[in-house]
């Protein structure tokens, strides 16, 4: 008798378990069967290295790094190519989200540069202008030999005044060289964070190089062609970094996780947001 009800028991639960499971996977599907999706063009004014890799090759970046942030985020999605036009992807993700924080975060591309800033080096302090014009006579004034340069905008940490500053317009290293980044709380506080970063081998090789070369010189942080940090190089530096840039954690981990998901030399534009399934 014992046995009989061990028998129904088991029977029963192995029934209801595998109702259990059937459910949980059509609940799954069910959102598997709704979602959004962005048509998005990817844009560049890059030239260098560009006929290298190619616009082809600039898109597969672009696909790449935004499969991986929608994996970072644990969600369902895939990216494709928009037969359509090869300047745009397609980009589905399922399930229910805020849709305008997702896009937010999926399509800024968030391009790190480190170049080197073009001032006195320290103690003299870091060379500022309060408009891009006093840049410019600036630099019609200068008797030095300068290297091609650029202007940019650059907002002190905590402040609420954009100065400009110039830059070399070549960097130093860039979002390709980075191996590995993570967000860091500011030591003190519980409210601001920075992002600090490893380079691959060949970055660590130039970084040493220029910082070896430039100790007292200024070097800027820049992100998505806006300086976000100015620092002066005390001693040489090789594999690692840190961007101090007073985010909030969210900003900060958004920033970490699209460095680690692949430098594209472009940006991305929703041109077109669908919604679709149930």
């Amino acid at each position: 008798m014992n046995s009989l009800i061990i028998k129904f028991l088991l029977s029963f639960f192995i029934l209801n378990s595998f109702w259990f499971i059937s459910a949980c996977g059509s609940f799954s599907r069910f959102f598997e069967n709704s979602g959004h999706q962005f048509k998005v063009v990817i844009e560049t004014d890059e030239t260098e290295g560009t006929e290298e890799q190619g616009f082809s090759g600039i898109v597969d970046r672009a696909m790449k790094a935004t499969q991986f942030k929608i994996n970072a985020l644990d969600l369902k999605g895939e990216v494709i190519r928009d037969p359509s036009n090869e300047n745009q992807i397609l980009v589905k993700v399922y399930g229910s989200n805020d849709w305008e924080k997702l896009k937010k975060f999926l399509f800024t591309t968030y391009r790190l540069e480190l170049k080197k800033a073009i001032s006195p080096p320290n103690p003299t302090p870091l060379g500022t202008y309060p408009t891009r014009e006093a840049a410019e006579e600036n630099i019609s004034k200068s008797s030095e030999n300068l290297p091609a340069v650029e202007i940019l905008p650059y907002t002190e940490r905590g402040g609420e005044t954009s100065n400009f500053v110039i830059v070399e317009k070549s960097a130093i290293i860039n979002g390709e060289d980075i191996r590995n980044a993570q967000a860091n709380p500011v030591p003190g506080s519980e409210e601001f964070f920075n992002i600090y970063f490893v380079l691959k081998p060949e970055g660590a090789i130039k970084f040493g190089d220029w910082t070896g070369k430039n100790i007292g010189n200024y070097l800027a942080i820049v992100l998505d062609k806006k300086v976000v940090s100015v620092a002066f190089i005390k001693s040489q530096i090789t594999d690692s970094g840190q961007i101090d840039g007073r985010f909030s954690e969210e900003q900060a981990e958004n920033i970490a996780i699209s460095l680690k998901s692949g430098y594209i030399p472009a940006t991305m534009k929703v041109i077109e947001e669908t919604a679709f399934g149930n």
